[in-house]
């Protein structure tokens, strides 16, 4: 059986499943000196710059091969991930220094104000400007390049610790998952519900892919 490697998808309990693995197996975080060594692609923004959440496709060589790694990572409905994510950016300027205030953005973690950034969203993707959101980009664009795949082990968050404790057990490692293990956990300030006609459209849109290819349904 060949070694497991996990890609971390932001917002899909990646931190969570990073720390459970630690430095015994080297998932994420603990696996960023080597991922360095592969020639990681050039950020825009360096200050923003989690190596670990760009693409294995965009490695000058891929740091995980499926002939020698299995790779597995988490995908979660668009609509969750997408409220997860602005609710973790009020979370965020708190405790990481290059996230800018919201405030200063004239931001607050209301129902408005998320509905206009995914508003926003449609303008940066519109603009091609896909690396600067990297972290919002489709799970399905992530996961292939070119009809190559670079995840061979798809995880749905909405059923986590079961899917995630039956993939631990086929690799005989020795980790369990259950409501305890909880990591860099947002509050919710606002939530699905808060998401209007328009901001479901534009949602539905531009992950269209991840709604099909991982079977969520759109709204």
């Amino acid at each position: 059986m060949k070694h497991l490697k996990f890609y971390h998808v932001t917002k899909n309990a990646g931190t969570t499943i990073e720390n459970m693995g630690g430095e015994e197996y080297k998932w994420g975080d603990y696996d960023a000196e080597y991922l360095q060594t592969h020639g990681p692609p050039i950020c825009k923004n360096e200050t923003s710059c989690y190596i670990k959440h760009y693409p294995l496709w965009s490695y000058k060589v891929n740091p995980y091969p499926l002939d020698k790694y299995d790779v597995f990572a988490v995908v979660r409905n668009p609509y969750s991930r997408i409220v997860s994510t602005f609710n973790y950016l009020f979370d965020a300027e708190k405790k990481l220094k290059f996230v800018p205030k919201m405030h200063e953005r004239f931001m607050e973690p209301t129902p408005f104000w998320l509905n206009v950034f995914v508003f926003l969203l449609l303008f940066i993707y519109l603009s091609n400007d896909i690396e600067y959101v990297y972290s919002l980009q489709p799970q399905s664009y992530l996961f292939r390049h070119n009809k190559r795949e670079y995840v061979n082990i798809i995880l749905k968050f909405e059923n986590l610790e079961n899917e995630f404790n039956e993939l631990m057990d086929r690799y005989d490692i020795d980790l369990k998952l259950d409501h305890t293990h909880r990591d860099n956990v947002s509050n919710k300030y606002v939530s699905e519900d808060d998401l209007t006609f328009l901001s479901r459209w534009i949602i539905n849109y531009l992950f269209r892919d991840d709604f099909e290819n991982f079977d969520y349904t759109m709204k």
